[in-house]
């Protein structure tokens, strides 16, 4: 259906796009509003969002760019033109996280695992809209492994929030991946490429791991770790 489509000048109308399931459902002008409200409240008689839930409020992002360099709370980005390449920092927190749902919704937006999240996602659209010409991504973690996977471990929780960040990661990584860039992920002694942030090594074209630590070096030989957030 997709390659017919595909070829298709005359493209498809509404039940038959329907039939196909390229879209949901057609309505004409003088229904459509009905029918997006309709839908609206079917999601949310199914949503095991409380009533009382007052939602999280999605603060400004705060980077700050000084010339070839973009820097976050959580995330840096360093460019070097003549190789057309941009370095991708995601760090580790390094403040204790909310260990539960409750206080995952307290927290807010100042959450590691929500904010790490939103400053990649917004590196990645940065690069992808305003350094074109930059084709090559590389991706760098910094900072405690266990650190990552105590601040994700409230993912694994059965609460609306923890499942919203959950689905957030999942769409940036789908970002990272359809990226259309080279992406290479250096696994190096310092590095946290554990839990979520593993999952950067997966997507990318290729993975290089140290074998050992660096001369003269005292952190520990990288290690490359899988937790349940990697299995949701």
């Amino acid at each position: 259906l997709a390659d017919a489509f595909a070829t298709r000048t005359e493209g498809v109308k509404g039940r038959q796009a329907v039939e196909w399931g390229l879209v949901d459902d057609v309505a004409p002008a003088s229904q459509f509003d009905e029918a997006v409200l309709d839908r609206a409240r079917h999601h949310v008689e199914r949503s095991d969002r409380p009533n009382t839930a007052d939602g999280i409020v999605l603060t400004p992002i705060v980077r700050a760019i000084d010339g070839d360099t973009i820097t976050y709370d959580h995330v840096r980005v360093g460019i070097d033109r003549d190789l057309a390449a941009a370095t991708i920092t995601v760090c580790a927190p390094t403040q204790p996280q909310p260990g539960t749902g409750d206080e995952l919704a307290a927290a807010g937006a100042s959450a590691w695992v929500l904010a790490a999240a939103r400053q990649l996602d917004d590196a990645m659209l940065h690069l992808r809209f305003n350094e074109s010409e930059i084709g090559t991504w590389l991706l760098r973690t910094e900072g405690d492994g266990d650190a990552v996977v105590a601040a994700e471990s409230v993912l694994g929780q059965s609460h609306w929030l923890a499942r919203e960040t959950r689905l957030y990661w999942v769409r940036v990584f789908k970002r990272l991946d359809l990226s259309a860039r080279s992406l290479f992920a250096l696994v190096e002694p310092g590095s946290c490429f554990d839990g979520l942030l593993a999952e950067q090594a997966l997507a990318a074209d290729r993975s290089y791991m140290l074998d050992g630590t660096w001369d003269g070096s005292d952190l520990a030989a990288p290690t490359l770790r899988l937790t349940d957030a990697n299995l949701g």
